[in-house]
């Protein structure tokens, strides 16, 4: 159901007062959401995907490498890895400042909270439930190619891999519509959308990009611009659209100018709760 108001700010907002019984009932309603985004050529390639990921949740992590390896993805702003802001960009600077501020924010949340968070950002990205094992692996990708250990072997690490990859190679439009439909749908929190952007940033790379004069920071308050009140998704059919140089942005690309969006609102929203 859609709502008519503008998003909570927080993640413990949207999660905090709900319990572990409320959220497993509400979960089997967003995996059938989900499982409506699951293209046939996805279905093809991996039969039986869900029974296979609830195998995998016997493949325990270790929780303290599974909460600073989430933490390091949901608390911590990491910029574009190559990429140019040129000194004429007078306020981008400022941005970035506060897109960490907001990031830092999300570390003082509950932890239970940013679980069911967690859960719900992956299902809706992937449009399958991925267990906790799974996801730490998924996010070590990124630098190296961990060794599987335990119950998750290497032909369970050669078919998670070949699940990213065919993520990377969705249409990134109906990537964008599918985020757009859900935030409204949920009334996702800006925190937890900031959260899935640094997600998104985690499992795909970009070219090198070398912005504008004001370019950078002109896409940012364009996007924060295009969130109203019962449309939180217009932001990304926005990006969607958005161009650098001609051609269209790459998802990190577009990921990272959303999560300075984010924080950007979150931070306005604190400033008039203020006056």
């Amino acid at each position: 159901m859609e709502h008519d108001f503008s998003p909570p700010e927080t993640i413990e907002d949207e999660f905090g007062s709900t319990s572990d019984e409320d959220f497993d009932t509400d979960e089997e309603a967003w995996e059938k959401f989900a499982a409506q985004k699951l293209s046939p050529e996805f279905l093809a390639q991996f039969p039986g995907i869900e029974a296979q990921f609830e195998a995998w949740d016997n493949a325990t992590e270790d929780e303290l490498v599974a909460r600073e390896t989430f933490d390091n993805v949901e608390t911590v702003y990491e910029p574009l890895p190559e990429e140019t802001v040129p000194p004429t960009d007078e306020a981008y600077p400022e941005i970035k400042e506060t897109t960490e501020a907001q990031k830092d924010a999300i570390a003082e949340q509950d932890r239970s909270a940013r679980s069911k968070m967690r859960r719900r950002a992956v299902l809706i990205l992937f449009s399958v439930a991925i267990v906790e094992a799974l996801l730490v692996y998924l996010i070590k990708v990124k630098h190296a190619v961990p060794a599987p250990s335990g119950d998750f072997k290497q032909a369970d690490a050669d078919a998670a891999k070949a699940m990213l990859d065919n993520w990377r190679a969705q249409p990134d439009p109906a990537f964008w519509a599918a985020i757009a439909d859900y935030v409204e749908k949920a009334n996702a929190s800006l925190q937890s959308q900031m959260v899935m952007m640094g997600y998104i940033k985690n499992w795909v790379t970009a070219d090198p990009v070398t912005w504008g004069p004001t370019e950078k920071s002109d896409d940012i308050m364009a996007l924060a611009k295009a969130v109203t009140p019962g449309h939180a998704g217009d932001m990304y059919r926005q990006v969607a659209g958005m161009q650098h140089n001609g051609a269209p942005l790459q998802r990190a690309v577009a990921a990272d100018l959303c999560e300075n969006a984010l924080a950007k609102l979150i931070a306005q929203s604190l400033a008039s709760g203020q006056t």
